[in-house]
């Protein structure tokens, strides 16, 4: 009686292993994603110190106060006009140079990486930028 009891108890268990309902898992993902999202919004990049890197170049951006950016890009002829925005909400980080000649766009994908995508009148590139400090 004993061992009915418990493979009627292994058959109960092994059905609820398989028959979870793959939309609820589906939800409890997406709802990860979107706290993990949220949690990145509330980042502000103000007063970070960030090593750029693409397949050319090497520098060090400064995400300033009221969008200036500061860096040590060595084509960067018109540095008093450089320019970042943050999109708390998306998770989004542009940043431009030269009189917006080079726009770099990316996506903060944790505290200390965001990997994006760039371009000017000839190119288009990628990107990424690590956080190294603060101001």
């Amino acid at each position: 009686m004993l061992l009915l009891k418990l493979n009627l108890l292994f058959a109960s268990l092994l059905m609820m292993t398989f028959t979870t309902n793959p939309s609820q898992e589906q939800d409890e993902k997406a709802q990860t994603v979107a706290n993990q999202i949220q949690s990145l919004s509330t980042i502000d990049l103000q007063g970070t110190v960030w090593k750029y890197e693409d397949e050319d170049m090497v520098y060090d951006i400064i995400f300033g106060e009221n969008g200036a950016l500061v860096s040590s890009h060595p084509h960067d002829i018109t540095p008093e006009n450089d320019a970042w925005t943050q999109d708390g909400e998306t998770n989004a980080i542009s940043f431009s140079f030269n009189n917006n000649f080079s726009v770099y766009e990316g996506t903060l994908v944790n505290e200390g990486l965001i990997v994006g995508k760039a371009h000017n009148r000839s190119f288009s590139w990628e990107w990424k930028a690590y956080r190294v400090g603060f101001m």
